[in-house]
């Protein structure tokens, strides 16, 4: 990551939740979804490569780590791609990668 790329912490509101998100770099969006139990944490090492080039967004999805769940159930798939779509249609207009 460059010397001067700053991350940003923010929450986003979704229904059920509120979703944890990390943000740094500039250009096109670049979202990292982790899978099974990890948190964003997991991509810093990629992150701080790709900032140069991107916007990169990580995130905890719900119910892991620093996302809270508002009421503790399995999530389904289907929600944590809402998720997704939903902190895409927050951090930007544009179409991420």
């Amino acid at each position: 990551m460059s010397q001067n790329a700053t991350i940003t912490t923010e929450y986003l509101d979704v229904p059920g939740a509120r979703i944890y998100y990390e943000m740094a770099g500039e250009g096109p969006v670049l979202l990292f979804i982790p899978g099974g139990g990890a948190d964003a944490s997991g991509f810093l090492p990629m992150s701080e490569r790709l900032a140069d080039a991107f916007t990169v967004v990580r995130y905890d999805p719900r119910g892991i780590s620093r996302s809270a769940l508002a009421d503790p159930v399995d999530v389904p798939v289907e929600t944590h791609a809402d998720d997704a779509r939903r902190l895409l249609e927050a951090v930007s207009p544009e179409p991420a990668i």
